[in-house]
C-alpha cells in the first residue's frame, strides 16, 4: 500500500488527536485545553509543521514538528512533538514516510 504524505490541514486534526489518545486516553478534567485545541493553531503558524499520512483517503498517521528557540544551539532547534500511527497499518513504512518529510521540511 502506498502512503501520502502531505501538510495536516485542520479537518484532520479531530483525527490525528483520535489516533494519539488510543494509547493513553487522558481524563477529560485534567486539562483545561482539549487537544484538538492545541493542535489547530499550529496549522496556520510557522512555529510547527504538521504532516499526515495517508492511505486511499484515510489519515492513518501524523507527526508535529515544533521549533523552538535554542540559546545552546542558536537560532531555532525542531523536535518531533507527536508521531502516531494508526495501529491497523504498517508502523515502520508509515514512520519511514512521515520522518522523511519531517526532516526535509526542517
Amino acid at each position: 500500500m502506498e502512503y501520502l504524505v502531505r501538510a495536516a490541514r485542520v479537518t484532520d486534526i479531530d483525527r490525528l488527536v483520535a489516533l494519539g489518545d488510543a494509547d493513553d486516553r487522558m481524563d477529560r478534567g485534567a486539562s483545561p485545553l482539549d487537544s484538538a485545541d492545541l493542535l489547530r493553531p499550529p496549522v496556520y503558524l510557522p512555529q510547527a509543521s504538521l504532516f499526515v499520512a495517508e492511505a486511499p483517503r484515510h489519515v492513518v498517521g501524523g507527526a508535529v514538528l515544533a521549533l523552538r528557540p535554542s540559546v545552546r544551539a542558536g537560532g531555532f532547534v525542531g523536535t518531533i512533538d507527536l508521531l502516531v500511527v494508526d495501529p491497523d497499518h504498517d508502523a515502520d513504512r508509515v514512520t519511514v514516510a512521515l520522518l522523511e518529510e519531517v526532516i526535509r521540511s526542517a
